[in-house]
């Protein structure tokens, strides 16, 4: 589980985003930190934008804090993992059938 720096400006609040090694992880921490699945963006990149306060609640739960780098360098580890690979394109099929795109 990974957490950026990032500080993007959304709705009064300022933004990070939070990935992990598995999609299953990363609904697990999003779920245990209070985000609500509807908020997954599964088209660029598995992730979800997180605001700071819970992203404090991420990192006291264990997600590991990276710079904007760190966050670069990991996704291109998971984009070289086929399995991984794998399960973000069932995500994204998910994803279109539930909004109707499918």
């Amino acid at each position: 589980m990974y957490v950026d720096n990032a500080n993007i400006p959304f709705r009064g609040h300022l933004m990070c985003h939070m990935l992990a090694d598995s999609i299953p992880e990363l609904h697990a921490m999003a779920d245990a930190i209070g985000m609500q699945r509807r908020w997954f963006q599964p088209k660029s990149f598995p992730h979800y934008d997180v605001p700071r306060d819970r992203r404090d609640a991420a990192v006291r739960l264990g997600a590991i804090e990276v710079d904007r780098r760190g966050i670069v360098r990991v996704m291109r580890r998971l984009r070289a993992d086929p399995v991984f690979v794998a399960a973000m394109k069932q995500e994204r099929e998910r994803h279109a059938d539930a909004m109707g795109h499918g």
